[in-house]
């Protein structure tokens, strides 16, 4: 029997009808199997979202820039980086499946807490933006948003929502609740920032009244409030009414809490600022040496408040001259808050700002500049480049820059923090008047006196109107001013205004104090010269 052949054309014919009927087959096969691992995808998706909502549970909302401020733990860190990851990848997963990432709103205003709490507050404010979109009366939404508004430095969106929270809490539950008590705070801490304390300290007052009557008069919150409005107090030179709140506020705490508490050692913390500035170093010393060991002994010696305190007690052995002492208590603030928040956090960029100041001072200026860069660049790639902290960073960064003869590079810096005080305050804020002193002096030194005479005017102008004639910026004003028309030969106009700086200088610091002997001798050297 003979074997049959296949034509080649016949071989064609079969292929046609077999090889598409395959495909058919396997795209079949391939859809079904599509199909169920979707619907694996879409399971695994609602699995994972439920796991998250139940890890977002016990997070609680941030109520004030304190709540945003407060340092994690290690163990709140993991646990919020992990819920960042987690996030993500679930976005990711139903961005996949061609859907929606669904949270409940309780979950979505704990995840952009998180986001607040870990310092990314350009994505809390997108987070809270879209919360705001479907729930645009969720005042726990509008209070998150206008706090990392207030954190980027967005000051006047900010102000606009938490002016808004505020209206709605007071129609809603009354001009008394200690809720209003809480946006009172937060409005007045806005205002306070942006150099308007004559609005801010009523604010702050209003707060208080409403928390000593609804909470009684020695309860923890009525002792924040007394902290917020003596550190006004403190910042408008009222020294003896700003003591005297903080030596209550630390009263309240210790009853409630004990003299060993974390909180108790932050309210010494702050009264011994006010016993610095009044030239009581022999107080304020001991007062900064317990806070840190209450600190260290409470939350153990690598806490960020640790950094905190030892951050005051090495600025106080700064300012007198202990520079051996104080560079080891700012190199091991800066360590601390390097390992709990990264070497990239703002913290890090202000621990970083106050050791270069000292090796600036230590003429180690090669160190001290390349600090103030790194500080520099930590501001400017979290906030974007016109944030007042780059202004700060930038301030201080011209100065070394003058001091080491480069005033070419250091001029058009100044110009720099000047513009993004400007933008950021108005014209006439206390921060642009320390800019405008900066480059007055800068351009002293090129000669441009003319120039520098009206930056220095418009600096003393500023100075008095918003912090008053008696202040000492006040004081640090006349003296420059009065130095740049003795150098010009307007003897009769620089001597009235050296000796109210000197009188200035008495009260604040004391006839001992080496900036008040440095002053009252650039007055003796006037009167030698005439």
């Amino acid at each position: 029997m003979t074997k049959s052949k296949w034509t080649r054309n016949q071989k064609i014919a079969i292929c046609a009808i077999i090889v598409p009927a395959f495909l058919v087959t396997l795209g079949l096969i391939w859809a079904v199997y599509q199909h169920y691992d979707s619907k694996g995808d879409s399971k695994s998706l609602e699995a994972r979202v439920y796991q998250l909502e139940e890890a977002l549970k016990n997070i609680k909302p941030v109520q004030t820039k304190g709540d945003i401020e407060r340092p994690l733990t290690a163990e709140e860190r993991t646990k919020y980086e992990r819920v960042v990851e987690e996030y993500e990848e679930l976005e990711q997963q139903a961005e996949k499946l061609k859907t929606q990432l669904e949270l409940s709103i309780d979950a979505q205003i704990s995840y952009a807490t998180v986001l607040s709490r870990l310092a990314k507050y350009t994505e809390a404010k997108s987070a809270y933006q879209t919360i705001l979109v479907g729930h645009p009366d969720n005042t726990r939404a509008m209070n998150g948003l206008g706090l990392a508004l207030l954190k980027l430095a967005e000051y006047e969106e900010a102000e606009q929502i938490l002016r808004n929270v505020l209206d709605k809490d007071e129609e809603t539950l009354g001009l008394g609740h200690p809720k209003v008590a809480i946006r009172l705070n937060n409005l007045a801490l806005l205002l306070y920032e942006t150099g308007r304390f004559d609005e801010a300290e009523p604010m702050y007052r209003r707060a208080l009244k409403v928390n000593e009557k609804t909470l009684g008069p020695d309860h923890h919150g009525v002792a924040a409030n007394l902290n917020n409005l003596a550190l006004l107090l403190y910042e408008t030179s009222r020294f003896d009414e700003a003591e005297q709140m903080f030596r209550r506020a630390i009263e309240i705490e210790e009853a409630l809490f004990g003299p060993d508490d974390p909180d108790v050692a932050i309210f010494i913390n702050n009264l011994a600022g006010v016993l610095f500035v009044t030239s009581r170093y022999d107080e304020a010393e001991p007062m900064l040496r317990r806070s840190l060991k209450i600190g260290e002994e409470t939350l153990g010696p690598y806490h960020p408040n640790i950094a905190l305190h030892l951050n005051s007690l090495a600025r106080l052995l700064y300012e007198t001259s202990r520079f051996d002492e104080a560079e080891p208590m700012f190199r091991r603030a800066l360590k601390i808050d390097e390992e709990t928040f990264g070497p990239d956090h703002p913290n890090v960029a202000i621990r970083l700002n106050k050791l270069a100041t000292l090796l600036e001072e230590s003429f180690r200026f090669y160190e001290a500049e390349l600090m103030f860069r790194r500080a520099m660049k930590i501001d400017e790639d979290k906030f974007g480049p016109n944030h007042p902290n780059v202004a700060i960073r930038l301030s201080n960064l011209a100065r070394l820059l003058l001091r080491t003869g480069r005033i070419d590079e250091a001029e058009p810096m100044c110009r720099r923090a000047l513009k993004i005080n400007e933008d950021t305050f108005g014209p006439n804020h206390p921060d642009v008047a320390t800019v405008l002193n900066n480059l007055a002096g800068l351009l002293e030194k090129k000669g441009h006196f003319d120039e520098a005479e009206s930056m220095y005017r418009r600096a003393l102008k500023i100075s008095e109107e918003a912090l008053g004639p008696e202040h000492i910026a006040v004081a640090n004003r006349l003296n420059n001013l009065a130095k740049l028309l003795q150098a010009m030969g307007r003897l009769d106009e620089a001597k009235p205004m050296i000796r109210r700086a000197v009188k200035i200088l008495e009260d604040y610091y004391g006839l001992d104090h080496p900036i008040t002997k440095a002053v009252q001798n650039n007055l003796e050297d006037m009167i030698s010269n005439d």
